[in-house]
């Protein structure tokens, strides 16, 4: 467990290569170093549980603007920012965005639940708890959020809190949902 832990927070680190992170690992690379998705690359797929049992794919969303946002129940950081994230989701929700919140709690919707429950957020909480997506995105610490535009293209990858209700914040979205699909 410390060790999962420590690797959670391990210091961030990302390959330069041209290589597609759908791609995987360039030719003649080590099999054990695969790259990590990066800014104006697509997203690597996936497909998830949400609380509700419902099946929930980032392919099924192309067309949207995805937060994609990295966290756990037992994360204070991520306690912090999810409050202005419910405010964002629900002041932008049908309006060409989704917010994904992947929780990455080994005791999944055991524990899950109960505090999506108490801080009555509204937005799309899915579960994790074998970490494949968490490997799939090179998440080192949490909170991570990405945001894909409506091509499926990583735009901006975000490490630590945010004031996701914040004027700067909002703006960001809004460019990135006006701008060509």
């Amino acid at each position: 467990m410390v060790l999962s832990l420590l690797a959670l927070f391990a210091c961030e680190r990302q390959t330069e290569s041209g290589a597609k992170p759908e791609a995987g690992v360039k030719s003649g690379q080590d099999i054990s170093v695969v790259e990590t998705p990066r800014i104006g690359f697509k997203a690597p797929n996936f497909t998830l549980k949400d609380l509700n049992g419902r099946t929930v794919s980032l392919a099924a969303l192309r067309g949207r603007v995805v937060m994609i946002n990295f966290w756990a129940t037992w994360c204070g950081p991520c306690k912090v920012e999810m409050p202005s994230m419910n405010r964002l989701y629900n002041d932008l929700k049908g309006t060409g965005f989704e917010l994904l919140a992947i929780s990455s709690d080994v005791q999944g919707e055991k524990v899950v639940r109960p505090f999506v429950a108490q801080g009555r957020f509204t937005f799309p909480v899915l579960i994790d708890s074998s970490f494949r997506v968490n490997g799939d995105y090179g998440i080192t610490g949490i909170p991570t959020t990405f945001i894909v535009d409506k091509d499926g293209v990583i735009t901006h990858k975000i490490l630590g809190p945010r004031d996701w209700d914040s004027p700067e914040a909002r703006a960001l979205i809004s460019r990135i949902m006006s701008s060509k699909a």
